[in-house]
């Protein structure tokens, strides 16, 4: 097993290829979790709380238990002031099935509520974590995939595998089926992007498959450069991740690009465009958070940004690990979760707790991966 150090930023292109094998298993939708992103930026431009009201009812609510959530006493509350939502993008047409699928985008979203600035960090759907049990009552944890836990335990053993393993206090979540991306890029007319001659003709190897998921007219990419793309376009660009496009990294880099991108075309639209997007999206969006809390975030809607993005972890070495497959494996958890909260909550030297100190040496202990250490400046 090579233990080569990767960091997770800037050149995708040299990354450790998966095999074959573990490629078949992908499935072919991906989609992308940033309905949340949008939601109350939607609901704060140009409306009223009775509009909001009526329209809320579309949005699939649910109330999660916050004693199953793995939100521990022994971490620093560093992120008092932040408001932190874990997105989740499943792989589910039907609405109804949204909370029993697997989740195939994974999203920490931070809130900073003084500058309004908006930080996300994709958690790599392959890298390797201790996930709670699947009843999340023992004290028991085993080695999973990131994406394991929503499959089998819903958003809230989702949430507790995050707030485990990185030491967070994450108490809400948002997720959506794979036809909303497509969606809701139509209704804001589509988005200009800069692509490559291989993310053109990868997009049009993989739209087709796209336009039958969605039920939406196919149109194929003819050029390269600053493009227009729509919906099918747009939702195909960021599934891909062969053919010279990069791997499972630069593709979480294209879906936060493509977040980024959405906030700022929805937040210059009209009431009409926007209650257009609302009607269509909202059915495929379930969240736990509140419409109170909703009301109180849209309320500074235009004052938000979208600030800079990383994913997770920061430096990792790629293996496999037998019936597990093709894993990504943190060189150091408790490493990787100091610099997470660096990036996330502006802490210098971030201890990680006790517990993550004890998955970090279950994972050395399963893998051999060692603890990356920075090089010393010259």
């Amino acid at each position: 097993m090579s233990t080569k150090v990767r960091g997770a930023e800037g050149n995708g292109k040299k990354k450790k290829k998966l095999t074959k094998a573990a490629k078949r298993k992908r499935r072919l939708k991906r989609i992308l979790a940033f309905e949340f992103v949008v939601m109350f930026v939607l609901l704060g431009v140009g409306v009223g709380v009775k509009y909001v009201l009526d329209k809320w009812g579309l949005i699939d609510s649910k109330d999660i238990d916050e004693s199953a959530l793995a939100i521990s006493d022994d971490i620093n509350k560093e992120s008092t002031g932040f408001t932190n939502i874990a997105l989740f993008g499943v792989d589910a047409r039907d609405a109804s099935v949204i909370d029993t699928s697997n989740s195939d985008c994974i999203i920490i979203l931070s809130l900073n509520n003084k500058t309004k600035e908006i930080k996300m960090v994709s958690v790599y759907r392959d890298t390797l974590l201790m996930c709670p049990d699947e009843d999340n009552t023992k004290k028991d944890y085993d080695l999973k995939k990131a994406n394991y836990a929503y499959s089998a335990g819903g958003p809230e053993l989702a949430i507790a595998q995050l707030n485990k393993n990185l030491d967070l206090d994450i108490k809400d979540y948002a997720a959506v089926n794979w036809n909303a991306l497509a969606t809701a890029v139509d209704e804001v007319g589509g988005l200009d992007i800069e692509i490559s001659k291989a993310e053109m003709e990868e997009i049009n190897r993989h739209i087709v498959g796209t336009a039958d998921s969605t039920g939406k007219k196919c149109n194929f990419v003819e050029e390269y450069g600053l493009v227009h793309m729509d919906g099918n376009q747009v939702t195909t660009y960021c599934r891909i991740r062969k053919g010279g496009t990069g791997n499972d990294f630069a593709r979480a880099e294209r879906q936060r690009q493509v977040i980024s991108l959405l906030v700022q075309k929805a937040q210059t639209m009209n009431l009409k465009t926007l209650n257009n997007i609302i009607d269509e999206v909202f059915p495929m969006i379930s969240t736990s958070v509140s419409l109170s809390e909703v009301l109180g975030l849209a309320k500074d809607a235009t004052k938000y940004s979208i600030g800079e993005t990383k994913s997770f972890p920061f430096q990792f070495t790629t293996a496999t690990l037998g019936k597990k497959g093709d894993c990504i494996i943190p060189c150091g958890l408790s490493y990787n979760v100091s610099k997470l909260h660096e990036f996330l909550f502006g802490t210098s030297n971030y201890e990680p707790s006790t517990k993550v100190e004890e998955l970090d040496k279950a994972i050395y202990n399963y893998t051999g991966v060692p603890t990356y250490v920075e090089p010393e400046e010259s």
